[in-house]
């Protein structure tokens, strides 16, 4: 067996040096940020962007959900998403990710699919997203949420998918 490298052989030592620096960065920001509390390491640093990466610590100060109504036989009804998209893994169902709780083209998606799967099918769907305040280790709903529709679908209408075949 012959050992395939990947990287240049003149290359190879610049790039251990070039990700050891990195490393060496964040280290240096982590430990400052320990020391001097939070956001420090951005004013002793100069590390606007990349030695605050927040990847999965940023707290997040609202809490959001999506809800859907159906239109059928005159009035709306409630339409029970996490028992119609049943979760795979333990991050939660894939609707109530930021792409669906925003207006973007995966909203008339879900649309669609929710008047496929819903049994009689309904005349329209819609889309509204409820957001509260967070409280520390709360997630109860506030007295007032705000709540916005995100989408009225009728459900005779057609939709692309992304590879172009018609859900």
């Amino acid at each position: 067996m012959t050992d395939a490298r990947t990287t240049v052989p003149k290359l190879r030592l610049p790039v251990l040096c070039l990700v050891g620096l990195v490393g060496a960065y964040f280290a240096l920001c982590m430990v400052l940020e320990f020391m001097e509390g939070p956001g420090k390491a951005k004013t002793l640093v100069g590390a606007r962007s990349f030695g605050q990466w927040n990847m999965f610590t940023l707290k997040a100060t609202w809490n959001k959900q999506l809800k859907a109504q159906a239109y059928q036989d005159g009035e709306w009804v409630s339409v029970d998403l996490p028992e119609m998209y049943k979760a795979r893994w333990e991050s939660g169902p894939r609707y109530q990710r930021p792409a669906f709780l925003r207006e973007t083209p995966l909203t008339p998606l879900l649309a669609q699919s929710i008047c496929q799967r819903m049994d009689p099918t309904p005349r329209a769907v819609r889309l509204y997203r409820v957001r509260w305040k967070r409280k520390l280790g709360e997630e109860q709903k506030s007295d007032r949420p705000e709540v916005t529709q995100l989408l009225e679908w009728p459900c005779s209408r057609r939709i692309r998918r992304p590879q172009g075949t018609i859900l």
